[in-house]
């Protein structure tokens, strides 16, 4: 071989080199890149699984606090209706004995007296009547 041949074949040979070695780094590079969004796209999975979980979790934290908030409205419509009902009881209950107590004291005033306490009593039904607290608790809270 010539001068010149040799000269060629080494600058081939370099060339050769050359676009071997750019091959390589843009293998490597797209390998790189291939491992990068492979683990983005398993990142993505396992936050969307953890997402899910979560909104799951809330779903249900959220649904046993409802129930936690009826349960408590229905307790306290039961109790309030329960008050209302001992109050009226206790009110006519008053009535009734301080009536008693006054028609033995004022034999002659009986029937006025038993007026007085009639209209009272209806006074305190219109105040606060006696309630039925299982209908109470169907038209505030729901209940069949």
């Amino acid at each position: 071989m010539t001068e010149a041949g040799r000269r060629k074949d080494t600058e081939t040979r370099d060339r050769i080199d050359e676009i071997a070695g750019n091959y390589n780094h843009f293998t490597r590079i797209t390998i790189i890149i291939w491992i990068v969004l492979t683990a983005i796209i398993f990142g993505l999975g396992v936050l969307d699984t953890w997402l899910t979980i979560q909104i799951r979790n809330r779903t249900n934290e959220t649904a046993r606090l409802g129930e936690k908030i009826q349960d408590q409205r229905r307790l306290k419509s039961l109790d309030d209706c329960k008050t209302t009902n001992s109050r009226h009881d206790n009110a006519v209950h008053a009535l009734l004995i301080q009536a008693t107590s006054l028609k033995k004291k004022n034999p002659e005033a009986r029937k006025l007296i038993g007026i007085q306490v009639k209209q009272s009593i209806t006074v305190v039904n219109a105040i606060a009547p006696k309630q039925n607290c299982k209908k109470v608790l169907q038209s505030t809270a729901g209940i069949p």
